[in-house]
This record gives C-alpha cells, sequence and structure tokens, in this order.
C-alpha cells in the first residue's frame, strides 16, 4: 500500500462518519437479521438470454437462425423509418425556407423593376414636353416671322395681323382657276382697247385701281390668283385629273359589266347542264324500264 495504517485508519472513520450521517438524515430503518429479503426484491420475468455469440459464426439451430433474421429486420426497418422521416422532415423545411427567400427575392426585384420603370417614364415623359414645348415654341415664332417677313428679311405687309380683326373661315377659298383667267383676261382686254383707242390715262387709272383692289385683298388674307400661267397650269391639270378619273370610272364599270355576264354565263350553262343531265337520266330509266322512242 502507498499510505500507511494510521491514515488508511483516519479515512475509514471519516467515512464511516459521513455514511452514519447520511443514515440519520434519511432515516433509514435497521435491518432484522431474522427476516429475508425475498419479499423486498421484485418480480422479475424470467428473459431469454440476448444473443451474444459472433455473427460470423454458424447458428447452431434453425430457431437461433430465425431469431437472427428477425433481429436484423427490426434493426433494419427502425433505421429505414428514422432515416426517412429526418429526411422528410429536413427536406420539407429547407424547401419551405428555400421557397420563402426565393418568393422574397422576387417581390423585391419587381418592386424594384417597377420603381425604376416609373422614374424611366416619367423622365422620358419630362424630356418629351419639353422637346414638344420647346418644338412649339420654335414654330410659333417661324410662324410669325413667316407670316410677317419674306425670305429676304423684309415686311410683308400683306400678312401683318391687326388685334381685334375678325377673321373670315371661307376667305382665300377661290378655288376656280376658269374663272379666275376669264376675270383676267377681260381685265387685260379692257386696258388694251383702252390703250388702242388713246385713253392712255385711262387705261392707267384702271391698271391702278386692279392692283390696289389685289393689295387690298392680300391685307384681308384672300390669295389673290392674277398669274395667267399658273391658272392655265392648274386648269390642265384638273383637266388631266378629271381626264384620269373618267378613264378609271369607265375601266371600272366595263369590269364590272364583264363580271356580271360572266356571272349570268356561268348560271346559264349550270341550268342547261342540269336540264341535260335530268334528260339524260330520265332516258337511262326509260330504257331500264324497256321503253323505247
Amino acid at each position: 500500500m502507498s499510505c500507511d495504517k494510521k491514515e488508511w485508519m483516519q479515512y475509514l472513520r471519516t467515512e464511516n462518519d459521513y455514511m452514519t450521517f447520511l443514515l440519520e438524515g434519511f432515516h433509514v430503518p435497521e435491518t432484522n437479521q431474522n427476516e429475508s429479503d425475498d419479499e423486498y426484491l421484485l418480480d422479475v420475468p424470467n428473459k431469454k438470454p440476448r444473443f451474444t455469440k459472433n455473427r460470423n459464426e454458424p447458428a447452431e439451430s434453425i430457431d437461433e437462425l430465425q431469431e437472427r433474421e428477425k433481429i436484423v429486420k427490426n434493426k433494419l426497418e427502425q433505421r429505414k423509418a428514422t432515416k426517412g422521416k429526418s429526411k422528410n422532415a429536413l427536406t420539407k423545411a429547407d424547401r419551405r425556407r428555400m421557397k420563402l427567400e426565393k418568393l422574397e427575392k422576387v417581390q423585391k426585384m419587381q418592386s424594384l423593376k417597377k420603381i425604376m420603370t416609373n422614374e424611366v417614364l416619367k423622365q422620358d415623359q419630362v424630356a418629351k414636353d419639353r422637346k414638344v414645348n420647346h418644338g412649339d415654341e420654335i414654330q410659333k415664332n417661324n410662324e410669325k416671322k413667316s407670316k410677317v417677313f419674306n425670305k429676304e428679311g423684309k415686311l410683308f405687309f400683306s400678312k401683318v395681323e391687326i388685334e381685334g380683326e375678325v377673321k373670315n373661315k371661307n376667305k382665300g377659298k377661290d378655288t376656280n382657276p376658269q374663272a379666275n383667267l376669264h376675270k383676267l383676261k377681260s381685265q387685260k382686254k379692257k386696258i388694251r382697247e383702252l390703250i388702242e383707242s388713246g385713253e392712255k390715262s385711262k387705261a392707267k387709272d384702271e391698271k391702278q385701281k386692279m392692283l390696289w383692289e389685289s393689295a387690298f385683298q392680300k391685307t384681308e388674307g384672300i390669295k389673290v390668283k392674277d398669274n395667267e400661267e399658273i391658272l392655265k397650269k392648274t386648269i390642265k391639270k384638273r383637266k388631266d385629273i378629271k381626264k384620269k378619273s373618267k378613264e378609271k370610272w369607265n375601266e371600272r364599270k366595263k369590269k364590272v359589266a364583264d363580271k356580271q355576264a360572266a356571272q349570268q354565263k356561268k348560271r346559264e350553262d349550270n341550268i342547261n347542264k342540269r336540264k341535260t343531265d335530268k334528260q339524260k337520266s330520265n332516258l337511262k330509266k326509260a330504257i331500264k324500264k324497256g321503253r323505247t322512242f
């Protein structure tokens, strides 16, 4: 022994004192030597001894082999049950978590996309409005300039607008070049006749009167058509347009008539065919019945 006898005795005494203290504290009754200990023991059923042989050793009997098989099957079933449950539970939780995360990401992306598109649309609209307003201002300025000034930059009196003046909507709608040409020719003829007769002052006054009349018409916004060549060209152009439209109309009428004639012919042919087919069928039936013609 590593320790001394006195030390060992001292250790045993301390342990004894500690045990007596515990027994007194928990009120453990003293044992009676005459009483048997069997009545205090629990009834334990007789269990078969667990199989403790090595797996590699062969079974001694069929019962032992069946017992081994049952044990292995039970173990496998337990493993499968526990494994499947844990895996399924984990996968479901993971899937649910992943699905929620994905939904959150998609919602965030959609909200960001909406915000960005709205911002872009707003900026585009603002830019368009600015562009339109700027373009309208430029156009208005150009229109004002073009109305008042000619190409050389000089003031064009016929286009000066007077405030408070009521504009007539039907002004400048003289669209009969034939009448304008006839009027112009008659005026020129009158002036020429006055010059030929020797009344040059009257011819001059008439010419001045014509010029003043055209000037007043221009100030009122009426388009004066006093150019003989342009009037002749417009008359010729209108005649050509009328001629072309007339030709087109005649061609269309001809096409419609031809189509109607073709349809009528087809109808008549179909009627005649039906008649001949009916006659042939009647003839065949009569021949079958023994009739002769």
